[in-house]
């Protein structure tokens, strides 16, 4: 019984050695945690030191956390320091802070205000991030910096004044913010990167001043209430896609003076007018001819060469687009989501076609090609290169439900078959060497992909080719026999499991008969007509040709 008692007593003083502790130093400075009121407080003089995701000395609190009360000593806010404080609600900063780090007050969910004191020169990268109750914040004269991400997804924050002082708006910092209804830029800014105010859904009024030099790629992505904006003199470099999608946008201004960009009813181009920059995607106008008439007020110039990148992304009013001889180049997603975009013609002085460049049309029924055009081909409406080796683009809203791809395709491009939700049957080929990032996304109605290629190896796999919002893939897959087992192990094609299946190839291509084989020697060669080496008993089980004979190794 002795023995009992000091073993229990033994382990109580275990538990006791490894409780957490409730105060301590972060640093020069001094912490406490008040169990009772639920209060973190942080004293003395200087910097919070910097800490990787959960590894603050209050970590094991951070759920419990109601309140927080930093002494005005403190002068950083350090990485991390108070991320996943899901419980606290405000904040009063010291007059003496400077920074607050990377993601100080990340998915602090019930964050509703907070005030930054004039001393806060920059803002990290996240700082604000997922607050999804943040309403108010105050961002006074002094801030200089807003890095990337730092109140993205910010839902609930309706209004924001940027300070004079501010230099720079970092990549996706705003973006997601829905309720936000409008934002003046101050001159101070000399540049907007990339994503910035992207999908901030209910952003109406935009305000730029003389000094921004550049706005990056898709900075006003899918503002979908903003109506109408003017570009500054002083902007002279402009990223892709920068009001793409959005659908209300009607006019594109920019004021007089400015070297590089013009714009005409509307629609912005380069200074030189060779190239269509953006046409705003809610412009009215069901048919649009490059040159022509897009309604009775409106002529495209016959200086355009080239479509940019996301030119038409979003406009749902497009029906069909005639593409004349002069335009020599589409540029990448040049047509994205023109959901009422039914057909395409490309001529035969198209030189150069972007990626996935009529990308989730979901009417897009054919994409044509002339046939004297000595890049690219189409067959039944789908787009390839000239020699059929490559699919570029496989149209959202063909109707068919099968696709069997000619023998010489080897690569399906980036989105390839994206969004075709009528496609139920595919079958490529054995000379196949790569798919594309999302080749068959939210292709939701795939119930069968025969693939002759006998070894998953050789075939090169973009990110999430078959997603389709879980990783599941409901469909079965048809393998060469012998293979199942190698596809079942391979990363992505293993998402098809229990449903893979194998069948025996036809139309095996003739391997020509060579001197070693004639004279007696055995030669082995894969359904693809690869030499292989070493002796059969060292290959994989499958399907191969053994002097013009077809073995079956299992």
């Amino acid at each position: 019984m002795k023995a009992v008692l000091t073993i229990v007593a033994g382990l109580a003083l275990s538990i006791v050695e490894v409780s957490a502790q409730t105060s301590g130093t972060t640093g020069s400075l001094s912490w406490n945690y008040n169990e009772s009121s639920k209060e973190l407080t942080i004293t003395g003089t200087g910097a919070m030191p910097d800490y990787a995701l959960g590894q603050t000395p209050w970590e094991s609190f951070k759920e419990n956390i109601t309140g927080i009360k930093l002494g005005e000593g403190v002068t950083s806010i350090s990485n991390n320091a108070f991320c996943n404080c899901v419980r606290i609600e405000g904040i009063d900063l010291p007059n003496n802070v400077t920074r607050i780090g990377e993601a100080a007050f990340q998915s602090c969910i019930s964050l509703e205000t907070i005030a930054l004191p004039a001393s806060v020169k920059s803002i990290g990268e996240g700082a604000f991030e997922e607050c999804a109750q943040l309403t108010t914040i105050t961002l006074n004269e002094g801030l200089e910096t807003i890095d990337g991400f730092a109140f993205q997804e910010c839902s609930r924050l309706s209004e924001v004044k940027l300070p004079s002082t501010l230099r720079t708006i970092g990549r996706w910092s705003f973006g997601g913010c829905a309720e936000l209804t409008s934002i003046e830029i101050p001159a101070g800014v000399t540049r907007i990167c990339d994503n910035a105010f992207g999908s901030c859904s209910q952003l109406q009024a935009l305000h730029l001043h003389e000094g921004l030099l550049a706005i990056e790629e898709s900075a006003f992505n899918a503002c979908e209430a903003l109506q109408e904006v003017t570009l500054p003199a002083s902007v002279n470099e402009l990223g892709f896609g920068v009001f793409c999608d959005c659908k209300q946008l009607t006019r594109i201004n920019v004021k007089a003076g400015n070297t590089a960009y013009v714009a005409e009813d509307g629609i912005l181009y380069n200074k030189e007018k060779t190239i269509l920059l953006q046409y705003p995607a809610g412009k009215k106008g069901a048919s649009f001819v490059i040159p022509g008439k897009a309604d009775e007020s409106f002529t495209i110039p016959s200086s355009i060469t080239e479509i940019g990148d996301y030119a038409f992304g979003g406009n749902e009013s497009l029906t069909e687009t005639t593409i004349h001889p002069q335009i020599k180049k589409i540029g990448a997603f040049a047509f994205v989501r023109c959901n009422e975009l039914k057909q395409i013609s490309v001529p035969a002085e198209t030189e150069s076609i972007g990626e996935s460049a009529f990308h989730d049309c979901l009417s897009l029924t054919a994409i044509n090609v002339a046939e004297a055009n000595p890049n690219y081909v189409s067959e039944d409406g789908i787009l390839y290169d000239k020699a059929k080796t490559q699919l570029l683009q496989y149209p959202a809203g063909k109707q068919e439900t099968l696709y069997r791809a000619p023998k010489s395709l080897e690569v399906v491009s980036n989105f390839g078959f994206f969004e075709n939700q009528a496609l139920q049957y595919v079958k490529l080929p054995g000379g196949l060497r790569q798919l594309g990032n999302f080749a068959f996304g939210w292709c939701k109605n795939l119930k069968q992909l025969t693939i002759s290629v006998a070894d998953p190896s050789t075939i090169k796999m973009g990110m999430i080719v078959f997603f389709r919002g879980s990783s599941a893939v409901p469909c079965t897959l048809r393998v060469p026999i012998g293979s199942k087992a190698l596809y079942e192990a391979a990363e992505q094609w293993a998402d098809f499991a229990p449903n893979i299946e194998e069948f025996e190839p036809v139309g095996i291509h003739q391997i020509e008969t060579d001197a070693a084989s004639t004279a007696g020697k055995q030669r082995i060669y894969d359904l693809n007509g690869n030499l292989q080496q070493g002796p059969l008993s060292k290959l994989p089980d499958g399907l191969y040709i053994i002097n013009g004979k077809k073995i079956i190794k299992k």
